[in-house]
């Protein structure tokens, strides 16, 4: 590629919002480049949804193998071979990279792996090139915050746990959010002693909070220890971990420290120039209905975005920009329809306004409570509706296949289906579906 070459679309950041625009865009005849300073896949693939889902479903394996031994039913090992687990998921997110590589090439992308500065509304520059782009997009994404306290060089962050070569004996989660809940679940699954401290009265602020209180009966009836309104102010070595102070004069040990105290939006790294572009109360930069930023030819789509900071929103916004750019157009996705979940043993997943108005709900204890497991943790389900034309607003679900079936819902949702509806239903038993559906 030679020096000051023009391309109809230059796209920084080659996660899953980048990918997809790139992609996209090159199949519907646009000049592309894709410029991604480290892996593509981004934070999703490479130290995020992916190696995590993964090792939510071994621990979840594992958690039900040491159940049914617990039970007389089956055996256990008392070792989990986490090497063996990070080198199969490697193999994996490896296979998703070059799945990626193969789709730009197939879609005449070109990939440049650089860093790059903002020049101005037409012009990037890529190590000693200068590339020229009709549009440009920001697909950057977003890093962990590191709380900023003596001794903040101990912690951890969720880009790290996947480097971790060992089980914790002892690991303290600072942030109640949905990644510290997820891996604190995770770990605990695997063996570790877990404890989740936050500065807020709740955790899973994002979430309905009548789920919330099913979360925190959940993780505490998995041996959690559960602290909120306390702040970690400094962080020592100690002869057996990190000692952790905090604001209540307390301290704790631990092996491992985790802060999950939300993520930041990968702006500053892109020169000057992107430090004029208008901020949201977020941090994020703000974008309208075309996804464009406050200078014109600048547009961002995924994290980096004031959007939902979710895989599936990255996607869809950066499918949904190539149509408006080169397409014939297109409507971003309705934040409102989307899904969203956390983790736990089992997930809670949630779509909608649950700001309750006129709510039809029930829970239920699984049928293998207390043969396959001695736990017994209910399951729970609500359906918010308007209280005049019936029309379902929102749902919130906690089970085993509640990430699925959210899903479900938001099309119902989509469609403006009434709950009148949902009583004409039959749903299957036993289920938590039958708690909700079906009932008046």
């Amino acid at each position: 590629m030679t020096a000051d070459e023009t391309f109809d679309l230059v796209i920084i950041g080659g996660g899953s919002a980048g990918i997809s625009c790139a992609t996209r865009a090159g199949s519907l005849g646009a000049k592309v480049c894709l410029i991604e300073k480290e892996h593509l896949g981004g934070t999703c693939v490479n130290r995020g949804c992916v190696p995590k889902k993964l090792m939510w479903e071994a621990g979840r394996t594992w958690k039900e193998a040491g159940e049914l031994a617990a039970a007389g039913i089956g055996t256990s090992s008392d070792q989990f071979d986490l090497p063996a687990l990070k080198t199969r998921i490697f193999s994996k997110i490896e296979a998703i990279r070059d799945s990626y590589s193969s789709s730009l090439d197939d879609s005449g992308v070109t990939l440049v792996q650089s860093e790059a500065i903002i020049l101005d509304g037409s012009r990037v520059k890529v190590a000693d090139r200068i590339l020229s782009a009709k549009k440009i997009v920001l697909a950057t994404g977003s890093e962990p915050i590191l709380l900023d306290i003596p001794g903040k060089e101990l912690l951890s962050t969720s880009r790290d746990v996947f480097e971790w070569t060992e089980i914790p004996k002892r690991l303290l989660v600072i942030g109640g959010g949905y990644i510290g809940c997820e891996f604190a679940s995770i770990f605990r699954a695997l063996g570790s002693q877990v404890r989740i401290v936050d500065a807020g009265q709740h955790l899973l602020e994002q979430f309905d909070q009548t789920a919330v209180g099913y979360a925190q009966d959940i993780l505490a009836s998995r041996g959690i220890d559960i602290d909120l309104g306390v702040e970690p102010t400094a962080l020592s070595k100690a002869s057996d971990g990190i000692a952790v102070q905090f604001d209540d004069g307390t301290q704790d040990i631990a092996s491992h420290v985790l802060c999950a105290v939300g993520r930041s939006p990968n702006i500053n790294a892109l020169g000057e120039m992107a430090q004029d572009l208008e901020k949201a109360e977020s941090g994020a930069l703000a974008v309208n209905d075309r996804l464009e930023t406050s200078i014109a030819g600048i547009h961002a789509i995924g994290d980096v975005a004031d959007r939902l900071p979710l895989t599936p929103v990255a996607t869809r916004d950066g499918e949904a920009l190539a149509e408006i750019l080169f397409g014939e157009g297109s409507r971003i996705p309705d934040l409102n329809l989307v899904s969203s979940a956390t983790f736990l043993y089992p997930p809670i997943a949630q779509v909608g306004d649950l700001k309750e108005d006129s709510v039809i709900e029930g829970s239920t204890t699984p049928l293998s409570s207390g043969v396959l497991s001695a736990s017994a943790i209910d399951v729970y389900g609500k359906i918010n509706s308007d209280s005049a034309s019936g029309r379902i607003k929102g749902a919130v679900l906690i089970g085993h296949s509640a990430a699925d079936e959210i899903a479900w819902i938001a099309s119902c949702l989509a469609a403006g289906t009434t709950t009148e509806d949902l009583t004409r239903a039959t749903a299957v038993h036993p289920t938590l579906a039958e708690e909700i559906v079906g009932r008046r």
